[in-house]
């Protein structure tokens, strides 16, 4: 390899590695309040170049219904959040806007809370969300992508149950009742 080339990767490689990269990154904490009803609880990070004043959350109308946006002392009054069902073959969506500083950059909502019913198998999955320019005369995207969301586990039954009946036992008879049988 020439001097030349080695001399012009390197260039490219320097240039290339610090560019900055704007993204918005939302990941939702979801789990399983009763049968079908789910709740997830959302962060919201903001890695753009701007502060986020607009953003939505779209839930896929084969799966979700009965969206309900539940308020939280993180989110604040400054926001505006609605949500509006899934309808034929529109997908359900919550909305938020802020009429206060919004996402400053390199800041994070957290706490943004949505329960619904999900009539798909296994876990919540493909939820996607956009960022838009509030400033604009028409709905401008900003940014897109999809959520990444990951479940809470539950205990199993079992266990549950198992635990339950040895704590039943030991305030029945005492922890001394149970270790006296066994000399």
């Amino acid at each position: 390899m020439s001097m030349q080339k080695m001399l012009f990767s390197f260039i490219c490689y320097l240039v290339l590695s610090f560019q900055p990269a704007w993204a918005t990154i939302i990941t939702a904490t979801t789990s399983n309040i009763s049968g079908n009803s789910w709740e997830s609880r959302y962060t919201i990070n903001n890695n753009t170049g701007s502060a986020i004043k607009w953003f939505t959350i779209y839930f896929d109308f084969n799966h979700y219904s009965n969206l309900v946006y539940i308020p939280t002392a993180e989110v604040g009054v400054d926001w505006d959040v609605f949500s509006v069902e899934p309808f034929l073959s529109s997908d359900g969506f919550v909305d938020a806007f802020s009429f206060g500083d919004g996402i400053g950059i390199g800041q994070s909502l957290t706490n943004f809370v949505v329960r619904y019913q999900f009539s798909g198998q296994y876990l919540p999955i493909m939820q996607s969300f956009e960022v838009y320019d509030p400033d604009a005369l028409e709905p401008t995207l900003l940014d897109f992508g999809d959520v990444e969301i990951t479940a809470v586990p539950q205990p199993p039954v079992l266990w549950l149950f198992a635990a339950g009946f040895i704590c039943l036992l030991l305030k029945r008879k005492g922890p001394l009742a149970l270790i006296r049988r066994r000399i």
